[in-house]
């Protein structure tokens, strides 16, 4: 467990971060069964015909989305060329439709035939403004 309290004893302001040997587990093992993913992906159900969208810090253009990128707007710096400054919109969007391509297939997103829309509406720091976000979704 990742504690972190401040330093009482000499009351100074820094923060001192404590970690234990507790037993951590990848819930994207358990959020595959839950949502029945193999299941699909064995029954060829992989995303073919549908578009997933994602509103994020943008994305990197990885061999794991392959040619299905199909459209990309940065609402919150105006620039054309796709980037992700800060990672989490193609953390994202490889949960959704990564295809395993770099990984040997071990991680396959939950639809990986899908076609890519990618909008930047939160900056380096993860922070968006909200019309950016309405913006992003009309």
């Amino acid at each position: 467990m990742l504690k972190s309290y401040k330093d009482k004893s000499k009351n100074k302001p820094y923060i001192i971060v404590e970690i234990s040997d507790k037993i951590m587990v990848n819930i994207m093992k358990k959020v595959r069964q839950i949502l029945n993913i193999d299941s699909l992906h064995k029954n060829n159900i992989m995303g073919e015909n549908v578009t997933v969208a994602v509103l994020d810090t943008g994305i990197y253009n990885h061999p794991d989305f392959g040619e299905r990128i199909i459209k990309y707007k940065d609402f919150v710096n105006g620039k054309t060329a796709i980037y992700d400054d800060e990672g989490h919109g193609t953390h994202v969007t490889g949960i959704l439709a990564g295809d395993g391509k770099m990984s040997n297939g071990f991680f396959k997103g939950i639809a990986p035939k899908s076609d890519i829309v990618s909008l930047k509406v939160l900056d380096k720091r993860g922070i968006g403004k909200e019309d950016n976000v309405i913006s992003g979704i009309w």
